[in-house]
């Protein structure tokens, strides 16, 4: 049977795990000192380039930005590969803002991606497609990331972060879904994959128009 998780106002999901570091699926550590190397990332093509350039099995640790893109394409990842926003202080991040998606995800292997930002899109900021084979045993995890201002106007659902049938083991710990909007259902997340582990989330004021309709 299908399934959708549609996730809106004040929600706050509050799990406890027991969490071996460097295991798949679990986050890495989210500061770290100041002389550690990273990527230095000026512009969407930058970071575009970066994924293209990377081989599958690849970790790429990126200095923290903030950059727009205008480009509607989004980037199609479609190998295993970890990405982590070295952050060296709390108020750091890895942001994304601007028209169109940022992520197609649309391997059978592993994906981790920490501290990122998306915002201001109006399309599904992570857009993760179905797999083939053995679906049940892929993770995708999302550590520490933030979802906001993502407002999605049209026809088919889902909102900031979408999920389709057989995209494996979906593991978001500790994100924030902050103001997304979408005209049909699920503004936060809309899955139908089999697995969904969500942990130490937050949402706030996430709109669903057909899912406030529906009642």
């Amino acid at each position: 049977m299908n399934r959708f998780f549609a996730l809106a106002s004040f929600i706050v999901f509050l799990i406890r795990l027991s969490k071996t570091q460097g295991e798949k699926g679990e986050c890495q550590d989210l500061l770290y000192p100041t002389e550690t190397y990273c990527e230095h990332v000026d512009s969407w093509s930058d970071f575009v380039q970066l994924i293209d350039e990377s081989v599958p099995g690849d970790e790429l640790y990126l200095c923290p930005f903030d950059i727009e893109k205008s480009d509607p394409q989004k980037v199609n990842i479609t190998w295993g590969i970890s990405i982590i926003c070295v952050l060296k202080e709390e108020t750091d991040s890895c942001t994304l803002r601007g028209t169109g998606g940022f992520m197609n995800i649309a391997t059978d292997d592993y994906t981790l991606f920490q501290s990122f930002h998306f915002r201001d899109s109006d399309d599904h900021a992570v857009h993760i497609e179905s797999t083939v084979g053995e679906s049940s045993l892929v993770v995708r995890t999302f550590c520490h990331c933030t979802f906001s201002e993502i407002r999605r106007e049209l026809s088919s659902r889902g909102g900031a972060f979408m999920a389709q049938e057989s995209a494996g083991v979906i593991n978001l710990y500790y994100c924030q879904f902050l103001d997304n909007y979408t005209l049909t259902r699920g503004a936060a997340v809309y899955t139908r994959t089999n697995q969904m582990n969500v942990v130490g989330c937050e949402f706030i004021d996430n709109e669903s128009v057909e899912w406030v309709g529906a009642r």
